[in-house]
């Protein structure tokens, strides 16, 4: 099986615009607990790597991360992590370089970016962060349910006005590679052009096709 053929379901979360930030220590240490049984895999460990920048704007190293506390403690912010400004964050389980090993997608996949930092400065904003979360289909029903489980119940937490998911490959083929991975979604991939913080999003805002799912309150 070709890299990008494996099949996912994909999850879409956008949070209220005022919710507590995921990157915010104690609220990541809830959210990571609760993503643990997917991001410990039996075919290698978990790899992270963030975007952040310091009050110069110049981006921050913080050396390899992986999933443990170790990691999310040096990247997340605590209350003196102010003027550190977070962009992004992913996870792949395994490690993007095992994964290239094996010729074969992540077993699951995590994505959160900063809209706040990629949007105009001063915009009123109709939700905050994007949330992309992926498992391969082959992880089973069981594992599935229970991630959507999950992901509804942080939906309602983060006052999320929209929670959606999506079937599909991990890319498309375009010449001898492919093209439009879910690891793209996250920056790219997700809306139809135009101001997306004119209204509150729904699927209509959606560049690809998702079915929505319903938080729980």
């Amino acid at each position: 099986m070709n890299f990008y053929k494996r099949d996912y379901t994909v999850f879409l979360m956008l949070t209220g615009p005022d919710a507590e930030s995921l990157w915010h220590e104690p609220v990541w240490t809830a959210f990571a607990a609760d993503l643990a049984p997917y991001a410990n895999g039996p075919r290698g460990s978990t790899a992270v790597r963030t975007t952040q920048f310091d009050v110069d704007g110049k981006a921050i190293s913080f050396g390899r991360l992986g999933w443990n506390d170790q990691s999310h403690a040096k990247w997340t912010h605590a209350d003196d992590a102010a003027g550190r400004r977070f962009c992004h964050v992913e996870a792949w389980t395994p490690s993007w370089r095992q994964c290239e090993r094996d010729d074969r997608a992540p077993d699951f996949y995590f994505g959160l970016a900063n809209e706040a930092l990629l949007g105009v400065p001063g915009k009123t904003l109709q939700f905050n962060q994007r949330l992309v979360c992926a498992l391969a289909a082959d992880q089973g029903n069981e594992s599935l349910a229970s991630l959507q489980h999950m992901l509804r119940r942080w939906a309602g937490r983060l006052r999320a006005p929209l929670l959606a998911c999506q079937q599909r490959p991990w890319g498309s083929q375009s010449g001898g590679g492919f093209v439009g991975a879910i690891q793209d979604l996250i920056s790219t991939g997700i809306f139809k052009p135009g101001d997306r913080h004119l209204r509150t999003p729904d699927a209509d805002s959606l560049k690809e096709i998702w079915t929505l799912v319903t938080p729980q309150n």
